[in-house]
């Protein structure tokens, strides 16, 4: 069974490699620092895709995932 990672998951997933790419073409320290994140991190990023991220899919229709505020009895 496949499972389809939430929408909203996959586009922030996305920004973050767009933006780790953007920094590693710096030049100097910076890009250098940026080209070490990212080799740190691809293996992170394939095994979250790949294993934590598509069960997420069981959350994304169910009824108790709406977001309801949660206020201490003495906050009511």
């Amino acid at each position: 069974m496949r499972f389809e990672i939430p929408a909203p998951l996959t586009v922030e997933h996305h920004q973050l490699h767009m933006q780790l790419a953007k920094a590693t073409a710096e030049p100097g320290a910076v890009g250098e620092a940026a080209r070490e994140v990212a080799r740190l991190l691809h293996p992170h990023f394939v095994r979250e895709e790949q294993f934590a991220l598509p069960p997420l899919a069981y959350f994304r229709n169910s009824p108790t995932t709406a977001y309801e505020p949660r206020w201490p009895r003495c906050c009511q």
